[in-house]
Parts: structure tokens; sequence; C-alpha cells
């Protein structure tokens, strides 16, 4: 499956950025990247780390975004729900899942098998 990258830049003239003050472009950025098909970030990025729990406010499956450092690549995925340290490294799923309501989440609600139909998950090991 090919997909076609896009950057800022190709969206230049068609909305004007340029007349923005150059401290709104990364946030522009950050929500343009939240609503993308997949997302792939810096481990020890806040940005990133921001990207991620929008994308999770959206209702973005946590199977969708990745990390471009191969030793933590797949830690959205198969990382830990929450950690019980203050970290600033990544946002952890608990920082979205089941904020609306009225229980305490303890885990995870989101499993690989609910995305089958949907997604092609790549697995940790497994070359595309």
């Amino acid at each position: 499956v090919e997909h076609e990258l896009r950057f800022l830049d190709d969206y230049w003239d068609m909305a004007n950025l340029g007349s923005l003050s150059k401290e709104h472009l990364g946030m522009i950025d950050a929500i343009v990247a939240s609503r993308g098909r997949a997302f792939a970030g810096t481990y020890y990025s806040t940005f990133s780390g921001y990207i991620n729990r929008m994308r999770g406010y959206h209702g973005m499956s946590k199977y969708t975004s990745w990390y471009s450092w191969n030793p933590v690549k797949f830690d959205m995925q198969s990382g830990p729900f929450f950690s019980p340290e203050n970290e600033f490294k990544r946002e952890y799923p608990i920082g979205w899942v089941g904020i609306d309501g009225d229980e305490r989440v303890m885990k995870d609600n989101e499993s690989e098998n609910q995305l089958e139909e949907k997604l092609v998950v790549v697995k940790p090991g497994v070359s595309v």
C-alpha cells in the first residue's frame, strides 16, 4: 500500500501560512500530524508525546503510532498502559483512555484483535 507523504510546505500557499506568526506553525503542524493515518515520532520528544495524546483524544488507535528509534519503535503498541513514575519521555494511554467517564480506568481497553479488519498491524521483527 502506498500513501503520499505530505509536509507543511505542501500547504504553504494554499492556506496562506506565510501570513501567520511563525510561533503558530508548530501548533498547526501538531494538529495536522494528530489526524494522520499513521504517526512516527521521537521517543524523548514532548512534541511527539503531545501529538500522540491528541491522537488518543481523537480516538486514533495506538497501533497507528510508532517511534523512530528502533529499540522503542513499538512501545506505543506494547509498552505499559501507565508509568508509576513521573516520566516525560512518552505519553501513556491512561492520559486519554476513559477520560470522559466516571469510572477509574486501570487497564488498556484496546486490543490488537479489534483492529485486524481496519488496519495492517506491523509487528516487531516483521519487515514490510
